[in-house]
């Protein structure tokens, strides 16, 4: 979907997720998908926002408003570096912050900002030696003021820190 760069689509099928959700009786939805497709064949690919770090942003943001025209929150994932597929849940990518926050935050950063997001899910992997669900690495005051906001984050479900 990301392909067509069309925001109003991405608005109006994130608005039908959120009715759908709503319809549930649901208040929180785990998507969606920002990750960098840097293997098309990666798992995810097909729900993230593709291989630019401004694309996948832009059309992120208008997922984000479109599901929050409802009730229902956006949750962002899979904050930061879930782009190896193979033994995801524990591999160890190493990065500078740097480097990290120039290619893997500008999405996330766009997305939560332009987007409105009120929540963001952490990733399974490593980063650095350190699991992105540990609290300490992922939900720090240095990780929301990097990103330039302030909300509820989520930690992965099964996830072992």
């Amino acid at each position: 979907m990301a392909s067509t760069w069309d925001r109003e689509m991405l608005f109006t099928i994130g608005k039908a997720m959120g009715e759908e959700f709503w319809s549930f009786g649901k208040h929180q939805q785990l998507g969606p998908c920002i990750d960098l497709c840097l293997d098309p064949r990666a798992g995810r690919s097909a729900e993230s926002g593709g291989e630019d770090p401004y694309l996948s942003g832009q059309t992120g943001a208008s997922v984000i408003k479109g599901i929050q025209t409802t009730p229902v929150i956006a949750t962002v994932k899979h904050f930061m570096v879930e782009s190896k597929q193979s033994y995801r849940h524990n591999c160890n990518q190493i990065y500078t912050d740097r480097w990290m926050m120039e290619h893997f935050g500008t999405n996330f950063r766009t997305s939560v900002q332009e987007g409105a997001s009120m929540s963001i899910m952490s990733s399974y992997n490593l980063l650095n030696g350190v699991h992105g669900c540990r609290k300490s690495s992922f939900a720090s005051n240095n990780t929301q003021r990097a990103l330039g906001i302030s909300l509820l984050c989520s930690f992965r479900l099964g996830c072992s820190s």
